[in-house]
């Protein structure tokens, strides 16, 4: 044992450095763990994304799309006393800015995972388009952001969210809405936009205002689906087919109608115009905060993700 020399470690302090080193050790291996799994989640969800996206449009439906929703807590504690939700993922925030910055990011995320609007992982599978919603993450606030953030206010303005958006760099080359939108945007420009916070009244999408912290909400992207080529050749075919019977029956076999391809203007399937962003050939609503009452006035009927 080595109690006498001096600058020599006794048999204790030896001890207590092991424990110390490996308990080090284990608290490393978990942060890495739970930091290696979150982004494997996101990751797989946007591999996925890039593999429907290159397979034929045929194939397409063959390829999974590998994506979950995430449940999320913004706390200004660490802790989230709140039932709504089981075991979510806690994010912690001090101010307020970080508060929008924990928003931002997750829509950031949202967009990226989605291939970023320039990814068709739909394909042809309507006969006429319509917009398929991808839950990305489903977000409740946590009482204490009412009480340490926002001084006991039950709601906050949307426009600080907005503004936070349009003047915060996401990269050194761009802001989030720039990223969001892929354009610069002027000062004049910067007043914020549709493309948070929707809601509806009356069958109608109109603007909110205010964001209510005791609410829960989605963090969604959307994609137009794009008309089935094969499927109105098919139709035509079918309705063909349905004619020259009745016309046989009815006037003879000497009086046969040639029935072509019928024609139907596809609309946006419903979708508000005025969140909906073209890329290429894409037509998308970027990321976008919405209260989750209130998706179905986007008629998000149908969701591309995993609950």
């Amino acid at each position: 044992m080595l109690y006498n020399k001096r600058g020599a470690l006794t048999t204790r302090q030896i001890v207590i450095l092991i424990i110390l080193i490996v308990s080090f050790i284990i608290i490393l291996f978990l942060i890495f763990r739970l930091s290696l799994q979150e982004e494997s989640k996101k990751q797989i969800c946007h591999n996925s994304v890039v593999q429907r996206g290159s397979a034929l449009s045929s194939l397409i439906e063959v390829v999974p799309l590998n994506c979950e929703t995430e449940y999320i807590c913004i706390s200004a504690t660490s802790k989230c006393e709140d039932s709504r939700m089981r075991d979510p993922k806690i994010i912690t925030v001090t101010t307020e800015e970080e508060f929008y910055k924990a928003l931002a990011d997750e829509m950031a995320d949202c967009w990226w995972m989605y291939g970023e609007g320039e990814i068709d992982y739909l394909g042809e599978i309507d006969l006429i388009k319509a917009p398929y919603c991808s839950i990305c993450s489903s977000i409740i606030f946590e009482k204490s952001i009412s009480e340490k953030i926002f001084n006991g206010e039950k709601s906050f303005d949307v426009k600080k969210l907005e503004k936070y958006l349009f003047i915060t760099e996401y990269n050194e080359k761009m802001t989030y809405a720039e990223y969001f939108y892929k354009q610069k945007f002027s000062k004049e420009q910067i007043q914020g936009d549709v493309f948070i916070n929707a809601e509806t009244k009356e069958g109608q999408v109109v603007r909110s205002t205010e964001i209510d912290l005791s609410a829960n909400y989605y963090i969604l992207t959307a994609l137009n689906s794009k008309p089935s080529t094969l499927g109105w050749v098919l139709v035509g075919i079918a309705t063909g087919i349905v004619v020259t019977a009745i016309t046989i029956a009815t006037f003879g076999t000497g009086a046969i109608i040639i029935a072509g391809v019928v024609g139907v203007v596809a609309g946006t399937g419903g979708t508000v115009g005025g969140l909906i962003l073209t890329i290429g050939d894409n037509e998308v609503i970027p990321p976008m905060l919405i209260h989750q009452d209130d998706v179905g006035g986007i008629n998000c009927e149908n969701i591309k993700s995993l609950s």
